[in-house]
């Protein structure tokens, strides 16, 4: 997961001047494989990328030194058990892939939750970012993750991922993004087409 959120980081890294991505309306609407996700309704997003299954929205801040992106993906977890035995496994699964190398785990809070009538897990996530250097180095950027995953009420192999995450060398996701960052997770609409 953090590999992605890497991927995407770098992929933003040059929001802060002029972007080469394509401007995002306020609020716009995307359907993806079994939901529909709403832009910020702010200025300064940017499309990082959208297929059926994912979509990456990067916003541009003052700082060359720090990032937001909000992003929401679709994926297969066949996992045959009860809605909180599924979602605790996919927990245990994101804690396994942690890139112990690279990333040292500041924090991590996990609570199931009801959403929309879909049986789902709230996260947030803080991690030291070391770099090329490994975790004996010093980091150098803090990784903060606030987001979702839900079981698709509609087929039960499949979850539904939304984040949002913050880049920077402070440790705290800040205050000031808080609301945005809440408001694009409690938008997701999980739907069924052609997710059966």
């Amino acid at each position: 997961m953090k590999s992605i959120l890497a991927l995407l980081a770098l992929a933003l890294v040059g929001c802060a001047s002029s972007p080469p991505f394509q401007s995002v309306p306020l609020g716009a609407k995307f359907e993806l494989l079994g939901a529909i996700v709403q832009a910020p309704n702010e200025p300064d997003w940017y499309l990082i990328g959208v297929n059926q299954v994912n979509l990456a929205l990067g916003k541009r801040l003052p700082s060359r030194s720090e990032s937001l992106i909000a992003s929401s993906t679709f994926f297969m977890f066949e996992y045959n058990a009860d809605d909180d035995t599924y979602l605790n496994q996919i927990m245990k699964e994101r804690a396994a892939k942690n890139d112990a190398t690279r990333f040292t785990v500041v924090s991590v809070t996990n609570e199931l939750v009801d959403f929309k009538g879909a049986r789902c897990f709230t996260y947030k996530t803080s991690s030291a970012d070391h770099g090329a250097k490994g975790v004996t180095g010093n980091a150098t950027q803090y990784l903060k993750t606030m987001g979702m995953v839900c079981r698709h009420p509609s087929n039960k192999a499949i979850a539904v991922q939304i984040e949002v995450s913050h880049r920077s060398p402070v440790q705290e996701f800040p205050t000031a993004y808080l609301p945005v960052a809440n408001k694009f997770i409690q938008e997701l609409q999980l739907v069924d087409n052609k997710v059966r």
